[in-house]
């Protein structure tokens, strides 16, 4: 067998390796559900489930609506079907696995090309792998600021139709048609699962769950205690409104103080592989000194991911 059918063999051998790891990692890493996401279980989980046992004709996949949490205790396809929901796209878990083969193999392929060294050819098959899940969740993270930045005019909205007289339900209709999107496209669809016979409850924990911000779900927890409890359903969404600005604008504040830092992480994150590109163009025997010692590039790698792991878990403030 010639040798470039063996290399071919070995790296997809490593890529379907690779893939393999990737799936047991993302069952076995836990996440932590948010202390809005337990004052919402303590308070309304066994009234969700009992109202829910009565619609399952309707609805047979509410025990993901009505889960003990956002993260914990579900599957791969689940975790991932909540990425793409919270990106605002549409799930599709076999193409994201073979997205990630697809993009390990290459990078295994390329770094065979440049070293011809296995365990090279291995760390680089390996720190590509979280590519896909960080592009998701970047774009998740993205779609969330939007909805947060229109949340407190929804909310101004609602309540302007509930002092006009209207219905919490025809409040969430006027917010899904004059709202501009994403957030129309979430109100309208929670919406209409009430429309089809969802109960108010789980729909409001459903619109929660997929949008994965704290701002949905106070929004969710005011109006069903305000279902449960009564009162003037106009105040509490004016008054909801107020803090929601004033959560913007604390977050406008904490991202303009933390701006300095946050580049300063980005070019000691970025400034490796700069200059290891711009030495291997001007001087590649220097570089190749590098490329012969693949357990320093690996361990630089990590060092990179802790790095990056601990200053966002510095900059970024639980508020």
């Amino acid at each position: 067998m010639s040798p470039s059918i063996v290399s071919i063999l070995t790296l997809s051998t490593i890529g379907v390796s690779v893939a393999g790891v990737l799936s047991l990692l993302m069952d076995i890493v836990p996440r932590y559900k948010s202390r809005v996401d337990k004052r919402l279980d303590s308070e309304f989980k066994q009234k969700i489930a009992a109202r829910a046992h009565q619609s399952t004709q309707l609805f047979r996949d509410l025990g993901k609506i009505t889960s003990a949490s956002t993260f914990g205790n579900k599957s791969l396809n689940e975790r991932l079907e909540l990425l793409f929901e919270q990106a605002g796209m549409e799930p599709q878990c076999k193409g994201y696995l073979l997205t990630t083969l697809v993009l390990s193999v290459l990078s295994g392929v390329a770094a065979f090309c440049i070293s011809s060294r296995p365990l090279l050819t291995i760390v680089s098959m390996l720190a590509v792998v979280p590519a896909p899940c960080l592009f998701l969740i970047a774009k998740g993270r993205q779609r969330r600021n939007v909805l947060c930045a229109q949340l407190p005019e929804a909310c101004e909205m609602m309540s302007g139709a509930v002092r006009a007289g209207q219905t919490l339900h025809r409040a969430f209709q006027l917010v899904a048609t004059e709202s501009p999107a994403p957030l129309a496209e979430e109100f309208s669809y929670c919406n209409d699962q009430q429309t089809m016979g969802m109960p108010t409850e789980a729909a409001l924990r459903d619109l929660a769950r997929r949008t994965g911000i704290v701002e949905l779900k106070m929004l969710a927890v005011v109006l069903l205690i305000q279902r449960q409890t009564g009162g003037n359903s106009a105040e509490l969404l004016n008054n909801l409104s107020d803090v929601l600005r004033k959560r913007l604008r604390f977050a406008g504040k904490l991202k303009a103080l933390s701006a300095e830092s946050r580049m300063q992480a980005s070019l000691l994150l970025v400034l490796p592989f700069a200059l290891f590109a711009a030495m291997y163009f001007l001087s590649r025997g220097y570089a190749e000194l590098l490329l012969a010692n693949p357990g320093i590039i690996g361990m630089t790698l990590l060092s990179e991911a802790v790095g990056a792991i601990w200053i966002w878990h510095i900059i970024n403030v639980d508020y």
